[in-house]
């Protein structure tokens, strides 16, 4: 095999596979990999979906804060979300 120094069968000199170990940690690299790490693809990935989830935070919380305000019970909602009690309408 590979790893194996000296000559093989047919004579040729057997050497250590350092473009394989070269191409595995590219790649791990590149997942990520080890502790702690989240790998550069991960990051890009997170990095431009920021705005996106941002974004529909935003907008989720706008409806939300809109739909209650219109709503008949407001100094309700308002009351048993600043007690944690249950309403009963």
């Amino acid at each position: 095999n590979s790893l194996t120094y000296g000559q093989d069968e047919s004579g040729q000199t057997l050497s250590f596979r350092w473009d394989y170990i070269m191409i595995f940690t590219g790649l791990t690299f590149l997942k990520g990999g080890g502790t702690g790490t989240t790998g550069l693809l991960n990051n890009m990935r997170s990095l431009l979906w920021i705005k996106i989830q941002q974004y529909t935070t935003r907008s989720i919380q706008i409806k939300l804060f809109t739909h209650l305000h219109r709503q008949v019970y407001l100094p309700k909602i308002i009351y048993v979300w600043a007690h944690g009690e249950t309403l009963h309408t």
